[in-house]
């Protein structure tokens, strides 16, 4: 018997720069060599608020996938698309929702909105024949959704680069020490905190950069206008998005990465930062402590600036410090989960799903 594929619906361009989008991307090219991806189906990037037009293309694209088709769902799609969804199951799709964190967890959401995702979420899984999640911690939430543990599949992340490339670090020889912060600018990743964090520490010798796309343009533009009314805007680099390349570089040069997120379903970047053997300073937000070991970093509850601050401080001032907790890092089992793993687990996954 042949093996069965599947249709992916990805909310967004593939080539889209997030951790998100990047675990899809990996796990679309799994498909593909293993010859299970029927089609891939390309949405706009306006998720999770797509426009009528939108989803009624949507909708016309999953009503010509051929009766009993398997059909895999980004969570980002999910809740928006779940109507025009429902009404295809009856036996013509069955749904596998790929759940990198809930909707209704993400950052910055007034408490209605929150509450409308929630319920359309609940309503979306419900109709669901599996669901993968990329942490435990994810998983355990998704009770709250009505999920029961039997239907779901945890398919933890990989990383591009193996364990030891710390030993090719690279320093600049100004005396100051580098924070990296890799991820969107959106108010879940905690920007803010950081920048204001570091405010409080700018008697000591620090650059910080802040690596990522500019997913939410109104808080970028509040996080600049933070640094420069605290007075720390020239020590503060907007990098933006970066090529693996200059990204890679990025982590060679740093001494400290942080992450001050408000809530993360896995944390690529983190496990990547680990691989690279930098001290980490983030929160025990959401899958967090799942991917960093208390050996690897040291943690302040999210929004803490005043904490976060004397962390810092600590950091900065104390190398043998960030020296143990670089080895902590470079040992952590995050750092060593390779992408090729992680995509093996992926289609072991499917086809335990399609074979129940």
């Amino acid at each position: 018997m042949n093996p069965r594929q599947f249709h992916f619906l990805l909310p967004g361009p593939a080539e889209t720069v997030s951790g998100g989008f990047l675990y899809d991307r990996r796990m679309i090219g799994a498909l593909r060599r293993a010859r299970l991806l029927a089609s891939l189906i390309t949405l706009p990037d306006c998720f999770p608020f797509p426009p009528p037009a939108v989803i009624a293309g949507a909708r016309d694209a999953l009503a010509a996938l051929p009766a009993g088709s398997w059909l895999i769902v980004d969570g980002l799609a999910l809740a928006p698309l779940y109507e025009r969804i429902a009404a295809l199951q009856d036996g013509r799709l069955h749904v596998v929702a790929l759940i990198h964190h809930p909707l209704s967890d993400e950052g910055g959401l007034r408490a209605p909105e929150r509450a409308r995702l929630f319920e359309s979420e609940r309503r979306a899984l419900a109709g669901t024949r599996h669901v993968i999640v990329t942490s435990a911690t994810t998983a355990r939430r998704l009770a709250d959704f009505g999920v029961v543990a039997e239907r779901i599949a945890v398919v933890p992340p990989g990383i591009t680069r193996a364990v030891g490339t710390g030993a090719l670090r690279r320093r600049k020889d100004d005396g100051a020490v580098r924070i990296l912060s890799v991820g969107s600018l959106v108010p879940r990743k905690g920007q803010d905190v950081l920048v204001q964090a570091l405010a409080r520490v700018r008697g000591l010798p620090w650059q910080l950069t802040l690596v990522g796309p500019l997913r939410d343009r109104r808080f970028a533009r509040r996080l600049r206008g933070f640094s420069r009314s605290l007075g720390v805007s020239a020590r503060v680099h907007f990098a933006g998005p970066l090529p693996p390349l200059r990204l890679e570089q990025g982590y060679r040069e740093a001494d400290i990465f942080a992450l001050a997120s408000r809530m993360e379903g896995y944390g690529i970047a983190l496990a990547e930062a680990m691989a690279h053997g930098l001290a980490i300073l983030t929160t025990p937000a959401g899958a967090i402590p799942e991917v960093v070991p208390a050996t690897a970093g040291v943690f302040v509850a999210p929004g803490a600036v005043k904490p976060l601050a004397r962390a810092l401080a600590v950091l900065i001032r104390d190398p043998d410090r960030r020296r143990r907790l670089r080895l902590g890092a470079l040992k952590a089992s995050a750092a060593r989960r390779t992408w090729a793993t992680a995509e093996a687990d992926f289609i072991a996954a499917l086809a335990g799903i399609a074979a129940a």
